[in-house]
């Protein structure tokens, strides 16, 4: 009897130790439906231009995966309506309207609960953007009637254009028209009188005004004729060339100069060479120690008359060129496993640098052989490997500023790639050449190599190894 009342209670202990595990077990772990909505978010915001624009931002919120932003056109309304969702902490919104306001807010948004947080506070924008100002204006003066054709580019939110004049070199304050084209034509104008023009652009919803363009014309008389100019001018070397200036003693109503040139010490320069705005010209199409005589006239557009000729002014460029580059030698070397070609030549007195071209085969076919490098000193090196044997052409030319004439060319055969033996260009030390150690010979190997497969030439300047 004892042992059954003991069975029964291990039973009933049993019993109530799964029953009370189990209510604590469940109150440990919280359900699904516990999951907690993120933070509402804190929304700030502000316009801006070009283009109008709304730029909303905010500090990011923990838990959530983005934010819906939400909007509405007034500036009492309650925005209802999503216009974008995003997974950053800021948005700016350029479909809006320049002079129109709207008002903004923002959720917070969990994707695994699908759970949103409470409505942000409301962000009212109004973007105010003054229109961009009239680029290129120009003014051209016309007869019959006597008129100025103003003309310029559209302006972003632009709804029309202001015009302004005075009379001379002014700032223009009068208001003489409105236009909702990029043009405009004044003519109410007197022949002989100068006239200074603005445009501003102008934006109607939010009444701003960009800032203005200006622009100054004179309006010659039919007979009007601009002044004759002074001229002078002399030779110049660095390039070889004859540069010419002049003044004029009221450049009013003078649009641009006509340059007119001969050759020879007693010629007559009639043969039209440049028309510059500028008051001076180089002219760089001159023969070393060959005579030029050059005169100008002055011209106005609007009535096409010009001034008489200008003093006639005689220019001889007299200019020490460089002598082309002496002994000039190419021999092919091998500094194993790679053939090299090796150029020397003498200095020539007052060169800065030497123009090295190459070209293959003893006659070059191209007319325009193929720059290999640029050089301060007077000798050159280039890794030539190739599988047969090939003969390549080489010129040099000194520089100053002005070229010299070119080098006699030279003609070398390189055997072909690789080669076992080394040997030496003449005259110099095949060591001393090398100095770099066979890292440097490896590294043009590997830097050809790969010259070759992608087609482009690698070059090494090893100038001034004298």
């Amino acid at each position: 009897m004892i042992y059954k009342s003991k069975k029964i209670f291990l039973y009933a202990g049993f019993l109530i130790f799964v029953v009370y595990g189990s209510l604590l077990f469940n109150d440990a772990v919280p359900s699904a439906s516990a999951a907690t909505a993120p933070a509402t978010p804190a929304l700030g915001g502000a316009p801006a231009c070009y283009p109008p624009t709304t730029r909303l931002s905010w500090p990011g919120v923990i838990g959530a995966s983005d934010y819906h932003i939400y909007r509405c056109n007034g500036s009492a309304c309650t925005p209802t309506t999503q216009i974008t969702v995003t997974a950053n902490t800021y948005y700016h919104d350029a479909g809006v309207v320049n002079g129109t306001t709207y008002r903004y807010r923002a959720r917070s948004h969990n994707h695994s609960s699908n759970l949103f947080s409470g409505y942000s506070n409301i962000i009212t924008s109004t973007p105010l953007c003054a229109p961009k100002y009239p680029r290129n204006l120009s003014a051209l003066g016309a007869y019959s009637p006597t008129r100025v054709n103003l003309s310029w580019l559209s302006s972003t939110d632009a709804t029309e254009y202001h015009i302004y004049r005075c009379s001379g070199v002014c700032i223009p304050t009068s208001q003489i028209g409105v236009t909702a084209s990029a043009a405009y034509t004044d003519i109410n104008i007197n022949n002989g009188n100068t006239y200074t023009y603005g445009v501003k652009s102008h934006n109607h919803s939010t009444n701003l005004f960009s800032y203005a363009s200006i622009v100054t014309i004179f309006i010659p008389s039919t007979t009007f004729t601009p002044p004759t100019p002074s001229l002078s001018g002399g030779p110049i070397c660095s390039p070889t060339s004859a540069k010419i200036a002049w003044t004029i003693s009221n450049s009013t109503g003078v649009d641009d100069y006509h340059i007119y040139r001969c050759a020879g010490s007693g010629c007559t320069p009639t043969v039209q060479i440049a028309v510059s705005k500028a008051t001076y010209y180089q002219d760089e199409s001159v023969v070393n120690k060959t005579t030029y005589r050059y005169k100008i006239m002055a011209h106005n557009h609007m009535n096409n008359r010009f001034s008489g000729y200008s003093g006639t002014v005689t220019i001889t460029p007299s200019c020490v060129l460089l002598s082309a580059p002496g002994n000039f030698s190419a021999a092919s070397y091998c500094n194993p496993p790679n053939r090299y070609v090796y150029v020397q030549w003498d200095s020539v007195y007052g060169a800065k640098y030497y123009l090295l071209t190459e070209c293959q085969g003893t006659k070059c076919t191209s007319s325009t052989p193929t720059v290999v490098a640029t050089v301060k000193g007077t000798d050159y090196f280039k890794l030539k490997n190739a599988s047969s044997p090939t003969t390549w052409s080489y010129t040099v030319t000194a520089y100053n500023g002005s070229p010299s004439s070119r080098s006699k060319g030279i003609s070398i055969t390189v055997p072909v790639y690789p080669c076992t033996t080394k040997t030496t260009p003449p005259g110099v030390s095949l060591d001393k050449f090398h100095s770099q150690s066979s890292l440097f010979v490896q590294s043009n190997f590997w830097l050809n190599t790969l010259a070759n497969i992608l087609k482009i030439s690698v070059l090494e300047d090893t100038s001034s190894r004298k």
